[in-house]
């Protein structure tokens, strides 16, 4: 059995960054190894009767779960809290923007069917990133982004995200050296493609 000191953390209804990441640092270590038993020491915030921390065998199956509640992004949002912060990535996933791993989870949790679509429109838009890095010219840059908005299908609900997400990936790719350094044409590609063969 191993032993880990948690110290004196509570469950409180906000908690603060930093007890969070000692949290996260703890789960992490007590699930490091799934099925494992451990022992977890916990100190006592105002212990009266005993000055001494109590130390007890805990199963990893029955503190995943309140870690978890603790680790949720949502942990300690009010319902209109909750609410604002879903509609925030909702304006996000419509402008194209890239949502970060906090805010999928926070999908996950709170607005599963919108998770599997914003987990759809990111796929595709890593899919579309990677094409444009094997793009030999700018032209060719311009064709894959209309080929791939032209196959997205009109009666497709989430159109507008993806269509969003081509464009925002697209401006970002142009912004690149490697965008810069491509040639403008096809045939010019082609022509320095040439040069290097006979060099």
């Amino acid at each position: 059995m191993q032993t880990f000191y948690l110290g004196n953390f509570q469950k409180t209804q906000k908690q603060e960054d930093g007890a969070r990441n000692a949290l996260r640092h703890a789960a992490l270590a007590v699930t490091d190894a799934a099925g494992k038993r451990h022992s977890v020491r916990l100190g006592a915030a105002e212990q009266k009767e005993s000055p001494q921390n109590v130390s007890m065998g805990i199963d990893t199956f029955a503190i995943t779960g309140q870690l978890s509640e603790l680790l949720s992004p949502a942990c300690g949002m009010t319902e209109e809290e909750k609410a604002e912060w879903l509609q925030e990535i909702r304006a996000k996933l419509k402008s194209g923007k890239r949502l970060t791993a906090e805010e999928m989870q926070f999908l996950k949790e709170q607005d599963p069917a919108l998770y599997q679509q914003a987990a759809r429109v990111q796929i595709m838009r890593d899919s579309f990133e990677a094409r444009l890095k094997h793009c030999s010219s700018k032209e060719d840059v311009t064709n894959a982004y209309c080929d791939a908005v032209g196959i997205v299908s009109d009666d497709d609900p989430m159109k507008e995200c993806i269509i969003a997400a081509y464009d925002d990936a697209v401006r970002e790719f142009r912004e690149t050296g490697a965008y810069k350094s491509l040639p403008d044409t096809e045939k010019e590609a082609l022509a320095k493609r040439g040069k290097k063969s006979k060099e």
